[in-house]
């Protein structure tokens, strides 16, 4: 049986859905990083769950010799039109290791973390992602800010987009934050899951610390602001290697 990840993101549904996840957005937060973070520009980037690529396309706009994996045959089939000298798409799954102390720069974005049921496997995704990165390289790991989302939760939603319509019912539980979604297309419904782990930033600094990442900045939204624990949407932490 697929896990719920394999299944959704894999859905024409889910583009639709996130539809505001643009490449405008992607080019300006790739931007921001670069220069608050002075990433040289001979540096190899990694892109971990690059989904549709838009954030390894920004850093390789950008002169960047970037690579992109991601679990979703679909998604890096679909990439492959981009690929180029300094352009490449892996299918890949993130708890195996892929090329060790390789990279100056890996990046993990938009919640792509935190999806998996065992702790084996967050600590097997933990350690590859971690192995990825050169000695004195940075990783770069994007979340959603738990503390907010507990404030702020809508638990349910009703959006429409694409010529669909989503009815999307969110549940807080001990450590997770799950979602059913009721996507409505003409007469027929069909149902997806979420399900994602609710970290707090001392739980990913102790797990990736683990593995030889260090703290070195965090930041608390897109615009690279200051992190305020209960206010910020993000933590946007920065590893150390």
């Amino acid at each position: 049986m697929k896990e719920w990840f394999e299944e959704w993101f894999d859905t024409v549904y889910y583009y639709n859905l996130y539809y505001q996840r643009n490449e405008n957005e992607a080019d300006a937060f790739v931007e921001r990083l670069v220069n608050v973070l002075k990433i040289p520009a001979y540096s190899r980037i990694l892109d971990v769950a690059c989904g549709n690529g838009r954030h390894a396309l920004a850093f390789n706009q950008l002169g960047y010799d970037v690579t992109g994996i991601d679990l979703s045959f679909t998604k890096i089939r679909e990439n492959l039109r981009f690929e180029k000298e300094d352009l490449h798409f892996y299918r890949h799954d993130m708890r195996q290791l892929f090329r060790i102390n390789y990279f100056d720069v890996v990046l993990n974005l938009f919640t792509s973390f935190g999806y998996f049921k065992s702790h084996y496997d967050e600590l097997n995704a933990a350690s590859a992602i971690a192995a990825n990165v050169k000695e004195g390289g940075l990783c770069v790991i994007d979340y959603f800010n738990a503390a907010y989302i507990r404030k702020h939760l809508l638990s349910e939603e009703k959006l429409e987009s694409g010529g669909y319509c989503f009815l999307i019912q969110k549940q807080l539980e001990l450590h997770w934050i799950s979602k059913k979604i009721c996507v409505i297309e003409e007469d027929k419904c069909s149902i997806f899951y979420e399900k994602v782990r609710l970290y707090q930033t001392h739980d990913l600094i102790n797990l990736f610390s683990q593995f030889g990442l260090h703290i070195y900045k965090i930041f608390g939204s897109y615009q690279l602001d200051e992190y305020i624990p209960e206010l910020s949407e993000r933590m946007i932490l920065v590893f150390k290697k």
